[in-house]
């Protein structure tokens, strides 16, 4: 998983598609990140659309509790695509991470209305 993290913060797209094709789309690390909530952090669109397009656990939860979605609602900065894309693909609003939190009440909390009203108009 390191090498593949390395490619994502390096923003290597040959070399991330390579090591995910060799180890798979939902290796985690030893605290439960996929290679999918390291894109979402470093903002890598175009690995986050390639992770999208492989068979991968949309809900898949790290040691804490948290999705990929929670990531993508946390680093929105009121724009909905990577939410958008993320819950076309089936993530769950509602999984609460370790402390209760879901995707969904961690949006109405923030005082980011365009992702709020989005997330609230998905259901």
């Amino acid at each position: 998983m390191d090498k593949i993290i390395n490619a994502i913060i390096e923003d290597d797209f040959e070399w991330f598609a390579e090591l995910i094709n060799q180890k798979g789309a939902d290796v985690i690390d030893k605290n439960g990140f996929t290679p999918l909530m390291y894109c979402i952090q470093n903002e890598k669109k175009e690995m986050i659309d390639f992770l999208l397009d492989k068979d991968i656990d949309i809900n898949k939860v790290n040691n804490i509790g948290n999705t990929a979605l929670f990531y993508a609602v946390f680093k929105s900065k009121n724009k909905t695509d990577i939410v958008e894309k993320l819950l076309k693909k089936g993530a769950d609003i509602n999984i609460s991470n370790n402390t209760g939190i879901s995707p969904l009440s961690l949006a109405n909390s923030m005082a980011n209305e365009k992702v709020k009203d989005f997330m609230n108009n998905w259901r």
